[in-house]
């Protein structure tokens, strides 16, 4: 039970039903930038093992600063007379928010890059004010789904695609011409076609066709297969399966 016997939303929890816990003093300073930073950094480090751009350092700087931004605004309240201690981490939500589309990249093959990454700054940061408001068990229980959807999860969703009739591919052509070869080899493989995209590929060296288009594989042929046969045909520079 909370204060003058009115039970709190925490009071079933063991941290957030302890007030000192809840209150702003050095100690818990402490304790939450000290589990911003073990709770960002572990997500982060998982992204700097797939290399990807912001990792470890940065998912820990946008956890802690979260979390510094939200004790602010309950310092705000407690010692300033603010009125609602939302309002800052309402404006950190929507700031990470940017930030995460700064990592997204539309590639020169047509690919989308970088969702993953915006979407788990845009988490961290919620987790940040999480533990900055004394939200522990919210933090911690955030954290574990969390890292469990980008490492166990992942390899699921390698198995998924892999299983996948779907195929995504990205090819280069010598000549606008060359694609009827590609269409031919699937009608004649009873594929169906979807998506077809043609743009001239600025960025290579040579005046190349890049192609970009869906195929629905109706036999069982294994997708390492057609790439190969692919490859294979006249006028085809590159294929490669790509992700959307």
């Amino acid at each position: 039970m909370g204060k003058k016997g009115i039970e709190r939303p925490g009071d079933d929890m063991y941290l957030e039903s302890l007030e000192f816990f809840r209150e702003l003093n050095l100690f818990t300073v402490i304790l939450r930038l000290f589990l911003a930073m073990v709770l960002g950094g572990g997500l982060g480090l998982e992204r700097t093992r797939k290399r990807m751009p912001a990792g470890f350092r940065t998912y820990l700087v946008v956890c802690v600063g979260s979390a510094m931004a939200m004790m602010t605004g309950q310092y705000l309240k407690d010692y300033m007379g603010l009125e609602d201690s939302s309002r800052i981490a309402a404006q950190v939500i929507s700031g990470i928010g940017f930030l995460g589309a700064g990592t997204i990249v539309f590639t020169n093959r047509n690919q989308v890059r970088g969702l993953t990454t915006a979407a788990g700054l845009w988490t961290v940061g919620a987790m940040g004010i999480a533990v900055g408001s004394g939200f522990y068990t919210g933090a911690f229980v955030g954290f574990i789904f969390v890292f469990f959807a980008l490492r166990a999860l992942s390899n699921f969703e390698q198995y998924y695609f892999k299983r996948s009739k779907v195929l995504f591919l990205y090819a280069e052509l010598t000549d606008i011409t060359n694609l009827s070869n590609m269409l031919q080899y699937a009608r004649t493989h009873w594929m169906k076609i979807h998506d077809l995209e043609v743009y001239n590929n600025k960025h290579a060296s040579e005046k190349l066709v890049s192609v970009t288009l869906t195929l629905t594989i109706e036999d069982d042929t294994p997708k390492e297969e057609i790439l190969h046969q692919l490859q294979g045909l006249d006028g085809v520079i590159h294929v490669e399966e790509a992700r959307i």
